[in-house]
């Protein structure tokens, strides 16, 4: 796992991390933007532990297990932590180790998803600006045509 300023990548590859990430030299990655991501979700289990990024295209599914799809093909089991983009197998010791810097990570995807709002006003020039004019007087005498403004009621 890397993390940027903006972004987190997951990278399974090179030798057995390729192999069971489903692809025999090859490697998976995937990139999730900081606004992107909902929760970081760490399922301890008692041998190993699956850390997963939850986005809005990633949800939180049912425990990832190492165990549950054994008889079935890498890319066939949906659950395998190993073979699915947003999650990273990880020892119980190593995320113990990295507790800080997850702590780091949830800060960094906090921040971003404050909302920082900047209003500018735009300045008024006098020629935009409501003429003077004199205010309404009620007057009681509503039969009187003559302004209120010019006599006192």
């Amino acid at each position: 796992m890397a993390c940027f300023d903006d972004r987190l990548r997951i990278i399974k590859g090179e030798n057995m991390q390729g192999f069971m990430a489903g692809t025999m030299f090859g490697s998976r990655s995937t990139t999730f933007c900081y606004h992107d991501i909902n929760a970081i979700e760490f399922n301890k289990q008692l041998l190993g532990s699956v850390l997963e990024v939850l986005t809005s295209s990633y949800q939180g599914t049912t425990n990832h297990d190492f165990w549950r799809g054994a008889g079935s093909s890498r890319n066939a089991n949906t659950g395998d932590p190993w073979t699915l983009s947003n999650t990273l197998p990880i020892n119980n010791s190593e995320y113990m180790r990295a507790r800080a810097e997850m702590s780091e990570l949830r800060q960094r995807i906090a921040v971003t998803k404050q909302t920082t709002v900047n209003v500018t006003m735009p300045a008024m020039t006098p020629s935009a600006q409501a003429p003077a004019t004199r205010p309404t007087i009620w007057c009681p005498d509503w039969r009187s045509s003559a302004s209120c403004a010019t006599r006192e009621c």
